[in-house]
């Protein structure tokens, strides 16, 4: 992820873009993970040098618990996409229609009980892909 940042970074500097900063804290974490799954690897081939093996061992466990964050996001982004225009073409609703964009909730638009009396958030997703709808569905929870 290191390697992607520094290459973000560079570009966004060329074009004067503005990160946004969620994203910067985003970028900013998945940068610690990296640092620190180096860092515990690094340190544990020391202990290699003096004839200890095991915590080598360990280290790699953890490693793949962190890289496991990684594996977690990546699986799920740019898969599935659903433009804004085709969520609405093919009648999609709820999760699947506000993943790709559209702000519209039956909470909002017809509610019914005592909804009309709450203010919930509606998370919208702005790729309309897999990811965004998971993050909805985290969001709304």
């Amino acid at each position: 992820m290191a390697q992607e940042h520094a290459h973000s970074s560079a570009v966004e500097r060329l074009l004067n873009w503005e990160v946004p900063l969620r994203a910067q804290y985003i970028r900013v974490l998945f940068h610690e993970i990296t640092r620190i799954s180096n860092h515990s690897i690094s340190l544990t081939t020391h202990a290699i040098d003096v004839g200890a093996s095991t915590p080598f061992m360990w280290a790699f466990e953890e490693r793949e618990k962190l890289l496991e964050f990684y594996e977690r996001k990546q699986r799920l982004v740019d898969i599935g996409t659903v433009t804004t225009q085709q969520a609405k073409d093919w009648g999609f609703s709820g999760v699947m229609l506000r993943g790709s964009g559209v702000c519209w909730d039956l909470q909002k638009t017809a509610p019914y009980d005592v909804h009309d009396q709450l203010d919930p958030d509606i998370p919208v997703g702005t790729r309309g892909d897999l990811y965004d709808r998971y993050g909805i569905r985290i969001e709304e929870m």
